[in-house]
């Protein structure tokens, strides 16, 4: 595998259902039913530190779809007071709904100014109606770990796919608590602007 970095967005994901099913309440998962898309842009991985890199020296370019998204929360401050650990799961998605057997590859954490969001990160306050982001490979390159994960295989490619993106945010804590965001649509209008964008 070329790298662990960037890979999977279940691999935080499993680590939030197994903490999340310590404990039955929905920890003030209202609060977070204001996600909104906000913008979408193709940038080099190796220029964003934030994501995280294992594989050898010096990191090579590659471009990955950044999507940036609003929310009247505080993210680093919800996920401090609940000491979650934040993740995102993203998918192709149609009518309005997500394909479960269609999930994409990517970073699996939230970012937002102060870094990657979770209960141990910095001191930072992102204040009311920030901006957070996410990124997400733009085609899979192989789905060895698919199979690994007991998923049914999945090749994608955003170039040439017609589907919308989809995405949700979770988290979990040890004490129980866990929460799940409102599903965020990127239209495919947005993904392949920023496609074209990046061709200029």
């Amino acid at each position: 595998m070329r790298r662990m970095g960037i890979r999977r967005f279940t691999s935080v994901a499993s680590l939030i259902a197994v903490t999340g099913a310590l404990g039955a309440c929905m920890m003030d998962a209202s609060s977070l039913n204001d996600l909104t898309f906000s913008s979408a842009r193709i940038v080099d991985e190796k220029e964003h530190p934030e994501i995280p890199w294992t594989g050898p020296q010096p990191q090579p370019s590659k471009p990955v779809l950044e999507v940036e998204f609003k929310s009247n929360v505080d993210l680093f401050a919800y996920a401090k007071m609940h000491e979650y650990e934040v993740g995102v799961s993203v998918y192709l998605c149609a009518d309005g709904s997500h394909d479960k057997d269609k999930e994409l590859l990517g970073s699996p954490y939230v970012y937002g100014s102060g870094g990657r969001i979770d209960a141990y990160s910095p001191s930072y306050s992102a204040g009311s109606g920030s901006i957070y982001r996410i990124y997400i490979e733009i085609k899979s390159e192989g789905v060895g770990v698919l199979h690994e994960l007991g998923k049914k295989p999945f090749n994608y490619d955003l170039l040439t796919s017609a589907d919308d993106v989809c995405f949700f945010i979770r988290g979990g804590s040890m004490n129980g608590g866990h929460f799940e965001s409102n599903l965020v649509r990127v239209p495919r209008s947005a993904l392949r602007d920023a496609l074209d964008r990046s061709k200029r």
